[in-house]
């Protein structure tokens, strides 16, 4: 089997590997480099009669093949998995970095890019596409420093590699300080979606199921340090419970390593001409300015603590004399709350068992009956990486195959400890989307699993949004949807429509499909119908405030402390006393006393680039999301309106920003205000 026949087919599936794997897979992805390589130069360097934007077209194609149709991220996944085939990795991901830094470090492509007058050389119907791709280029040329000189440039790469480094000391020292705390890493790699093999090579920890754990440990003292392992260093397990030394775990801090990389990232940013990180960061997403994310964020903090100020005593009667508001005590104190007031709850979940609320609530409830597409579930789907691997086909109305959804449902000991969503093959003319849901929920002695409420909003509903926009994004420029920044929404954006599907939980209708006793087949009784669309909005709303607290920490970090002469830790404590004096006198001490809201809550925003300067992207997203849960309410969940969700916002990509899109859904402006009072609705 050669390269060139190993694609995805129509049904969204792969080849034998074992085929491909006994050519000379590092010539063969050497000689198509260099094709595309001289197709491109040839098409930048040519007289031609074509249209700039007709070149642009054929270049991009000549790009995405390489990149994305020849089934690259998977060869490479696949590769990182064999440690017999490092070296071949190795050659083959070196050769795809660096075809992509040639491509966009190519002055007569950038060139080109700027020729295009969208108004005057493309015909109107042609326009949205052109400014999109174009937009993505743009975007790309101005991330590489395409337009500086030669030692700036080089001042660039070195001050990016500096970050690469501290970053890398960063996730170091906090592994190390796991390791003093007690944690056992494991020896097997971590297990990760397909398509991003750097992944694979990771060093993880073994996880447990924690959340449960911190809910029901009777324990204070070990609930505490449940919570701070389980939030101050990702996915983690106690082996033991002697004590410890809690000045050891003062090593994740890393006060040093973290002011160089907020330094380093600064020292990016202004290199790229940008007056500081942050603003570099608003590229990809739909907010222009930090200014304006700030803004927005300041609005929430004032709604949501004036409508918090009369929560706090009846959450602080949930605890016993003495407890703080803080997440570990509160889930702790609700939970026993909950099962002491309301008996006829328990056992909620005993009718929400995962296969019947994936058929009955995903697929026929919102795929068929919502978005009007049919689905198939594939028998015994082959080639997959776990028998647990449920896949699908959704279909249209002739019966066409239009995606392939693959759902990893079920905790395993080297997976990662992650929900999350991403597409693993684009639409082109020979294939069809195929994305991949990731979520650890556990199995109990029997292999059943049942799922709460809050797992069906939070986790199954919120992912399954993202699966839409996944399988939706792009469609009517297939050409374009190798580039998920083309296809799909801004990287804040997309949790707006993922934060949107929760809303269903609310539907009482979606209850009863998909509540059905796992032993006795009886349909869930109305009085636990209730129970489930009932929602806590005050602790959800605390917790919102000290996130919304929390971005703007984040942010201040990124555009404002690098030139301010500041301690580090003295910064952040100014940041937050400031916006604390602003919230009624109990809300602050609530949001004080929770462990998170102080810098064990942080640690991610130094290390992964979609929360530098980015935390606030969970929160904006999920408040602007409460207006389109109204509006979907307020229809009484009908089809109409999912139709038009898909339509209007799923399916653009990035012809406008986000927040255009959202408005022209809903018809008026987006309102922090008013979105917050739409979520205290009952």
């Amino acid at each position: 089997m050669t390269l060139a026949e190993f694609h995805f087919d129509q049904n969204g599936s792969l080849p034998d590997f074992t085929e491909l794997q006994k050519t000379d897979l590092s010539a063969e992805v050497k000689e198509m480099v260099d094709d595309a390589k001289s197709k491109i130069t040839n098409i930048l360097s040519s007289p031609t009669t074509q249209s700039p934007f007709a070149r642009l077209m054929q270049i991009s194609k000549l790009y995405f093949d390489v990149v994305y149709k020849n089934s690259m991220p998977q060869i490479l996944a696949m590769l990182a998995r064999d440690p017999t085939k490092s070296k071949t990795y190795s050659e083959i991901n070196q050769m795809i970095d660096e075809f992509t830094s040639w491509f966009f470090q190519n002055q007569d492509l950038h060139k080109l890019c700027n020729s295009i007058n969208i108004e005057k050389n493309i015909p109107q119907a042609e326009q949205e596409k052109t400014q999109r791709i174009l937009k993505y280029y743009l975007i790309s040329f101005q991330e590489r420093g395409l337009s500086l000189n030669l030692e700036v440039q080089e001042q660039l790469n070195k001050a990016r590699q500096k970050l690469a480094h501290w970053q890398s000391e960063y996730q170091g020292n906090m592994l190390t300080a796991g390791r003093k705390l007690g944690y056992k890493p494991t020896e097997e790699p971590l297990q990760w979606c397909p398509n991003t093999p750097d992944r694979l090579k990771e060093l993880t920890i073994i996880k447990a199921s924690q959340y449960d754990a911190i809910k029901y440990l009777t324990s204070d003292k070990q609930r505490r340090e449940l919570f701070e392992m389980r939030y101050g260093l990702g996915s983690t397990t106690v082996h033991d419970q002697e004590e410890v030394d809690k000045s050891e775990f003062e090593l994740k801090a890393n006060p040093d390593v973290r002011k160089a990389i907020l330094k380093t990232a600064h020292q990016v940013a202004t290199l790229l001409g940008f007056t500081n990180y942050a603003s570099l960061a608003m590229i990809h997403r739909m907010f222009n300015s930090p200014k304006e994310v700030l803004t927005e964020l300041q609005d929430i903090v004032d709604y949501l603590g004036n409508k918090l100020s009369g929560a706090v005593d009846k959450l602080e009667g949930y605890l016993e004399a003495g407890q703080s508001i803080d997440n570990t005590n509160l889930d702790f104190a609700l939970t026993r709350h909950e099962e002491a007031d309301s008996e006829a709850s328990k056992g909620i979940e005993k009718y929400f068992e995962f296969n019947n609320v994936l058929e009955k609530g995903i697929m026929e409830y919102l795929i068929k009956e919502k978005h009007g597409y049919e689905y198939e579930k594939e028998k015994n789907p082959h080639g997959l990486w776990d028998p647990d691997v449920i896949s699908y086909y959704v279909k249209d109305q002739s019966g066409k195959k239009i995606a392939r959804i693959l759902i990893d449902p079920f905790y395993r000991e080297n997976k990662a400890n992650t929900c999350m969503t991403t597409g693993i093959a684009s639409r082109t003319e020979e294939t069809i989307p195929t994305i991949i849901t990731f979520f650890n929920f556990t199995k109990n002695e029997d292999g059943k699993c049942f799922l709460r409420p809050w797992d069906i909003e939070n986790k199954l509903l919120h992912e399954f949004g993202h699966v839409f926009n996944n399988f939706t994004g792009g469609s009517e420029h297939p050409e374009l949807d190798g580039a998920e920044s083309i296809a799909q929404l801004s990287s804040d954006g997309i949790e707006v429509a993922s934060s949107s599907y929760q809303a269903v939980r609310y539907d009482p209708e979606f209850i009863r499909r998909i509540g059905e006793h796992h032993e006795t087949g009886i349909p869930i009784p109305e009085n636990l119908v209730q129970i489930a669309i009932q929602r806590n909005i005050d602790t959800e709303g605390l917790r919102i405030l000290r996130q919304t607290i929390r971005s703007i920490v984040d942010l201040k970090l990124y555009s404002d402390y690098p030139n301010s002469g500041k301690d580090l830790t003295g910064f952040i404590e100014d940041i937050t006393n400031e916006i604390l004096n602003y919230l009624p006198p109990k809300v602050a001490k609530a949001v004080k006393d929770d462990e998170r809201f102080h810098d064990i809550g942080l640690h991610h925003i130094y290390i992964n680039q979609l929360y530098m300067a980015g935390l606030y992207a969970y929160v904006i997203p999920f408040i602007q999301s409460q207006l389109i849960a109204k509006k979907l309410k307020a229809s009484n969940f009908s089809p109409e309106i999912f139709k038009g969700l898909e339509a209007k916002l799923l399916s653009q990509g990035a012809i406008k920003s986000t927040k255009e899109l959202i408005e022209a859904f809903l018809g008026e402006k987006i309102d922090s205000q008013k979105a917050i009072e739409a979520w205290f609705e009952k």
